[in-house]
């Protein structure tokens, strides 16, 4: 992997050392190599002096960026699978609703005439007061269904997200340029041992998010 041509050095500054914390000096080569200068300077600091190729932390920090793409594109389709799911359960709820409101509007009725058959004196109080426990208990029942389903109809929509539609966008990445590095990568630390530690901007949404969507998952 090379950094993209006629674009500045995508790593300026990114490079750390993961002894001192300071950014990383690379040389004047074509194929370049970061070391850190920090030994040399006397600071007190055990820093690592070996040279790190260029090519592999460009390597590194694109499969990055790759993996979080691919991570983007694979919450992207969840996302809109959960939107279609919750489409089809409004409808669901719109139906349920037409119909407890036909049942309520029936028992609304039978309580009207339960009413007027007390006044008629068709019925007892007794009679009146026991059936008119059982309607209006029902009609409560019917009510509270029916605040649930309008909050499930009046629910937002959440299938679009602007992070994971960027991230996307980068699931082809082959080069680093300066543009893409100040926008996504914040900083690459690399420890005596080789091991790089590499962190992006705008990932913290794109893993609560897939948390989010492990945890929907787990108790469905």
């Amino acid at each position: 992997y090379e950094a993209a041509s006629g674009s500045g050095n995508p790593l300026k500054r990114k490079v750390i050392c993961g002894v001192c914390g300071h950014a990383m000096q690379r040389d004047n080569k074509k194929n370049g190599s970061y070391r850190c200068v920090m030994k040399r300077l006397n600071t007190g600091f055990d820093c690592s002096e070996e040279k790190v190729p260029e090519a592999d932390i460009l390597e590194a920090v694109i499969d990055t960026i790759q993996v979080y793409a691919q991570y983007a594109v694979s919450i992207d389709r969840l996302l809109q699978t959960r939107q279609e799911q919750r489409q089809l359960d409004r409808k669901q709820a719109q139906r349920q609703l037409q119909t407890l409101q036909s049942r309520k509007a029936r028992l609304d009725k039978r309580l009207q005439d339960l009413y007027e058959g007390l006044v008629e004196g068709e019925i007892s109080r007794e009679s009146f007061a026991a059936q008119k426990k059982a309607l209006t208990a029902q009609a409560e029942e019917i009510s509270r269904t029916v605040l649930e389903l309008e909050r499930k109809i009046s629910g937002s929509d959440d299938g679009s997200n602007a992070v994971i539609e960027h991230f996307k966008s980068y699931a082809g990445i082959t080069a680093l340029t300066r543009e893409i590095s100040i926008e996504l990568l914040h900083s690459v630390t690399i420890y005596p041992d080789g091991r790089m530690d590499i962190r992006l901007n705008l990932v913290d949404e794109i893993e609560a998010l897939m948390e989010t969507l492990r945890r929907e998952s787990c108790t469905a």
